[in-house]
């Protein structure tokens, strides 16, 4: 037993710190308190806060509900933050990224200025701009999700060996271009692709699925059943499935935080066709399907 002259026992600084970084993991809203307790420990979690970032036009207050797990921050806050810290700081420590809601040009340009180590980006709600593909195409990235006129833009040009490491790509698009047999199917990692298209024509999926040789998953998405008969050659081809919609930034969050996102569920349907669990010739994903359900879900709906 120490008397109060006797220097108190202290923690190994690696137990410390895993302490603290577990304490906040479920909750990254305790960060800005916990940080006000040391230096060490503030350059410990502040790190940890801008992990995985959601910057929106939106007020705060409105995320009140959403993923504890997640930073959002509005566009004010994050020019402030900006301003406050030196941009290897965000070169460093923002990983996953996401843009939403109408955000200002300029504050997108310098974000993604700063954040040149993303390995995900998805832009969402936002017109294309011919400013950020330079930006988009300068990070590491494996995983985007964009509007399709944010890469094929006829000022702009969407270069496939500028993304060495993009394996899941998720697309939004209003136009059929030549850019999908062009670039898109030259991409050279691209495992993953997802494709919104809510016009009652048909996109060239015939042709990505036959000329990219990597491509694993593809997931057309739709709104609703009188689109399904478009791809009924996606029978013919375990890899592709159509999946109804789903509002876009919640599904970004489920994937960062390793939920049941649109790539986790797809990947188990097609594992579960070429298993035969599922009739091989069965392309679409119903409504509410979860792997930990399918049994019961596909009962009901095929």
């Amino acid at each position: 037993m120490t008397t109060p002259d006797e220097p108190q026992p202290l923690l190994p600084p690696e137990l410390e710190k895993e302490i603290f970084e577990v304490s906040v993991l479920s909750n990254l809203r305790l960060i800005p308190k916990f940080v006000l307790v040391a230096k060490r420990v503030r350059a410990w979690l502040e790190p940890m806060l801008y992990k995985y970032l959601s910057v929106s036009h939106s007020h705060p207050a409105d995320w009140k509900d959403q993923p504890s797990r997640l930073v959002h921050m509005s566009s004010e806050q994050c020019r402030r933050i900006l301003k406050s810290k030196p941009p290897s700081f965000f070169q460093n420590h923002v990983h996953h990224l996401a843009f939403t809601n109408l955000l200002d040009e300029e504050t997108v340009r310098r974000v993604l200025s700063c954040c040149t180590g993303i390995r995900s980006l998805a832009i969402f709600q936002m017109d294309p701009n011919s400013i950020f593909l330079p930006l988009i195409q300068a990070a590491p990235l494996v995983r985007l999700s964009v509007r399709f006129d944010q890469l094929c833009d006829p000022r702009s040009h969407f270069e496939p060996t500028a993304f060495p490491h993009l394996t899941h790509l998720d697309l939004s698009t209003s136009t059929n271009t030549s850019c999908w047999t062009r670039d898109l199917v030259s991409l050279p990692s691209l495992t993953h692709l997802l494709v919104y298209w809510s016009k009652t024509t048909t996109l060239p999926f015939r042709t990505v699925l036959a000329d990219c040789k990597t491509l694993e998953v593809l997931i057309c998405r739709i709104d609703h059943f009188t689109q399904v008969p478009y791809y009924d050659y996606f029978a013919g081809d375990i890899r592709a499935v159509t999946m109804f919609s789903a509002k876009f930034l919640p599904n970004w969050e489920r994937e960062m935080i390793g939920g049941e996102d649109y790539w986790f569920v797809a990947d188990e349907f097609v594992r579960r066709r070429r298993s035969r669990e599922i009739p091989a010739s069965r392309y679409l994903i119903p409504r509410y399907w979860s792997p930990s359900g399918a049994d019961v879900v596909l009962s009901k709906y095929f």
